[in-house]
């Protein structure tokens, strides 16, 4: 089947970049791949497939239904949920041997409860509150939270846990203290002979920036397919390769007089005889969009300078030419006037597009 748009993901990238990190981080230390927001938009079953080969130790998600995608894939490696699950949902957890977030007395009478009554454990990381302000067990509530656990030997403590909210960024004073602040809580924890299970705290950046908060096992999503978190966090001796491209054909070709408008609004008129490439991508595939947070800053205004002071360009056959108009839901015009090469319908044309907000309907072939 010919696709008029798609996304390629490079096995053979996504597999050194595993074992590069993998080499790269302490050999005792477990190893979990992040495979968030659909693998970080790769497609979650074929990325998960690809990596049980690898022997992973875990793999990390959101959300129970990514996790019985996964299962009902006959993918049967370790899985911890990030967010903690709706009590009418945890029974499905368990069946599936899936391990929970703990971050509260509440999750945990919730789930205890639902253990209890179909007689069967329930594996929790207990999530621990240093800074993060979203989930996690505030200092002043942890013993509270481990005694009960304590009394109900449904509950099972796997791993104790948190997250930093600032391992990217230059400056490492705050992460410093998060980790001192973990630190701390679950040394009390051990001297009062709590059963806190193995540690775990660093995320893409914090496990390439800090090697001794690698601890019992290691969070890896971004840097899994080709991207440093920030250019803080790159690291001698880790080469990442691209896995990701987004790729559209070459619908219509067509030659339109000077003076005609094209797009909506008609915010560009040509001004001699234009010849134009319509591709089979747009804005609803997430060509021109960027994600909201602080980290792409730097790429939203970017953006914004090519957008309003800078042509935008897409590549065919390794040459680029310039987006005219303005880019509608699902198509994009081209200027292939100058193009030296033929430009045919179904050629194809590579996308410069921010890997999660990238349609998750486009279909990713892995190649």
């Amino acid at each position: 089947m010919v696709n008029d748009i798609w996304i390629e993901v490079n096995k053979d990238a996504l597999v050194h970049n595993f074992r590069t990190l993998r080499n790269f981080i302490n050999k005792d230390t477990k190893f979990c791949c992040v495979l968030k927001a659909n693998a970080y938009g790769h497609d979650l079953v074929q990325t998960a497939k690809l990596l049980s080969q690898e022997n992973v130790d875990y793999f990390g998600l959101t959300h129970l239904d990514e996790a019985l995608l996964l299962r009902n894939n006959n993918i049967n490696t370790p899985i911890l949920l990030f967010m903690p699950v709706t009590e009418s949902r945890i029974k499905e957890a368990i069946n599936y041997n899936i391990d929970l977030t703990c971050a509260s007395l509440f999750d945990a009478q919730n789930i205890v409860k639902v253990a209890e009554n179909i007689n069967r454990d329930a594996h929790i990381h207990i999530k621990i509150e240093t800074g993060m302000g979203r989930l996690g067990v505030l200092q002043s509530e942890v013993y509270d939270l481990f005694d009960y656990i304590k009394e109900h030997p449904r509950l099972k403590v796997v791993a104790t846990y948190t997250h930093f909210t600032h391992s990217g960024d230059i400056n490492i004073k705050y992460t410093l203290n998060q980790f001192k602040l973990f630190q701390n809580i679950t040394n009390l924890l051990k001297k009062r002979q709590y059963d806190i299970g193995f540690l775990h705290c660093a995320n893409s950046a914090a496990a390439l920036r800090f090697p001794q908060m690698q601890l019992d096992m290691v969070r890896c999503g971004t840097v899994l397919f080709g991207q440093f978190p920030s250019i803080y966090s790159k690291t001698g001796g880790v080469e990442l390769k691209p896995t990701w491209t987004l790729k559209a054909r070459v619908v219509a070709v067509r030659n339109l007089p000077s003076g005609s408008t094209v797009g909506y609004g008609s915010e560009y008129t040509t001004t001699r005889n234009t010849k134009t490439a319509v591709v089979a991508c747009g804005f609803a595939h997430g060509y021109t969009l960027v994600p909201d947070a602080i980290i792409y800053r730097i790429e939203i205004f970017r953006y914004f300078l090519k957008k309003y002071f800078r042509k935008q360009f897409l590549t065919i056959k390794g040459k680029q030419y310039p987006v005219i108009g303005r880019v509608s839901m699902q198509m994009t015009v081209l200027d292939i006037t100058d193009a030296q090469d033929e430009i045919k319908v179904n050629d194809e044309v590579i996308i410069p597009c921010m890997r999660l907000p990238a349609n998750s309907l486009i279909p990713r072939i892995f190649i």
